[in-house]
């Protein structure tokens, strides 16, 4: 009788075992799904806006070192650059290739992260984060760079900054010169991928700075010196014949908003915090709503609290936190330099940069204090799943919408020698610009224009049409 018991509750353990293991591969992949169906069924094969600059360049005879270096508005997008008209040449500019390809990228991340999180916890905290990472990381709030071929640059910015504080997490718990080798390469991908690329390096400085007094951990003299040059070196070459008369008119837009307002923007700064809790629209509501001053000075709250504990050696400072820190110190710094600029405005396109802060801190939060009890810390998580479920049925409602302009759009490009300039200027700014470019297209079968039968057939299978 006693061996009949036994064996039900192993068969019952079992059973269990499986039934939460489907629950977490369910749950996990969910978001994944979720967000490559959103890019299929939402995605629209046009060339749009800034992309557009990106076919004047490739409708030259040859497309030179320069022209790849030079700068777009105040980034250089150098390696996104390449990529893109790898891809537009593979596929003659299926914009919704270039949707997948960012896609991919955050499929890799997920899986980065996986990796760390099996090195810093274990059993149902280590599924609990899994999921977590995977609904934040696939959330649709971030629907402009999803739908948008172009943004191909801020996903790989976005990539290599968390590649780059990954690999300085591995050279802090493994100092050697294979760990510093990587983090610089990626550091510098990241940084010429976009500008906020650049922030990956004050960021790393801060971890260096923060561990070398919380904690026994030493990055080394010889190795900090070689990453501070580098640093330093990236930052010199990239604004290397920058334009700073575009620096100047920015500072100018923004001084009496940054200098002269402080108390704006600092409240500016605190919703923009509050973003990375609940997101650009929670229930409908603007992001310069009073709503989001709470959420942010909350947000501050938790950190502040961390930092004390931190600081009174109540809780552990261990390395194997380095990468949450540094993802919570690039969020920070992120939103600090969009505060600058973007008064009381945050569009779908930052929360990519934002939800690094979430989760870094998620995840901070989850492995400190593992399954000890904290309302407030609790409170965080359970708002932010929520912000991120509001988000993504806001989100699906905005894509529709969207979805049938830039079906006009693909209708007014096809037929743009009779449509009315105002038609084209959805587009482009400027109706010539288009005309004067779309012959290229339609000569080439680019685009809108594709009749290629291998260019339909590559294009037709990563896109899934």
């Amino acid at each position: 009788m006693n061996m009949r018991r036994i064996i039900s509750q192993i068969k019952q353990r079992y059973i269990f075992k499986k039934l939460a293991v489907s629950f977490v591969f369910f749950a996990t992949a969910l978001p994944m799904a979720a967000c490559f169906v959103f890019i299929l069924n939402y995605g629209v094969d046009i060339i749009y806006w800034d992309e557009w600059e990106m076919v004047a360049m490739y409708s030259q005879e040859r497309i030179s070192f320069h022209d790849l270096w030079s700068y777009h508005n105040e980034h250089r997008i150098f390696f996104p650059r390449i990529i893109y008209f790898s891809v537009a040449y593979l596929t003659g500019f299926n914009s919704k290739t270039q949707m997948f390809f960012s896609y991919a990228h955050i499929l890799v991340a997920f899986f980065i992260f996986a990796r760390y999180l099996k090195t810093v916890s274990e059993g149902g905290m280590y599924y609990f984060q899994l999921i977590v990472t995977s609904l934040v990381l696939f959330n649709l709030v971030q629907w402009e760079n999803l739908l948008w071929g172009f943004q191909i640059g801020f996903f790989m910015c976005w990539f290599y900054s968390i590649v780059t504080l990954y690999f300085f997490h591995l050279l802090i718990n493994n100092n050697n010169i294979k760990n510093l080798t990587l983090t610089i390469i990626f550091g510098f991908i990241a940084s010429f991928s976009s500008m906020q690329g650049l922030l990956v390096w004050p960021a790393i400085i801060g971890l260096i700075i923060v561990y070398r007094i919380f904690s026994t951990a030493r990055l080394g003299v010889r190795n900090t010196i070689v990453f501070l040059c580098a640093g330093i070196g990236n930052i010199i070459l990239y604004f290397l014949n920058f334009d700073y008369n575009h620096f100047n008119r920015f500072v100018s837009s923004t001084k009496g908003y940054f200098l002269e307002q402080p108390l704006r923007f600092l409240g500016s700064a605190f919703r923009l915090v509050g973003c990375a809790l609940a997101g650009p629209k929670l229930f409908g509501t603007s992001s310069n709503s009073d709503l989001y001053l709470v959420f942010g000075f909350y947000v501050l709250l938790i950190l502040l609290v961390l930092t004390l504990l931190i600081a009174k050696k109540k809780i552990s400072f261990d390395t194997k936190y380095v990468f949450c820190v540094g993802l919570i110190f690039y969020g920070v710094l992120f939103i600090g330099l969009i505060s600058i600029g973007r008064a009381n405005h945050v569009a779908s396109r930052y929360m990519t940069f934002i939800y690094l802060l979430s989760i870094g801190l998620t995840l901070l939060i989850c492995n400190i204090y593992k399954y000890k009890k904290n309302g407030v810390l609790t409170g965080f998580i359970i708002i932010l799943i929520i912000a991120v479920l509001i988000g993504n049925i806001q989100a699906v409602i905005t894509a529709g919408n969207i979805r049938s302009e830039w079906q006009d759009m693909r209708y007014y490009l096809t037929n743009y020698t009779t449509v009315p300039d105002e038609n084209l200027e959805m587009l482009f700014p400027s109706a010539s610009f288009v005309r004067s470019l779309a012959p290229f297209l339609e000569e080439n079968e680019f685009s809108v224009f594709r009749d290629n039968a291998i260019t339909n057939f590559i294009s037709d299978v990563l896109t899934g049409r």
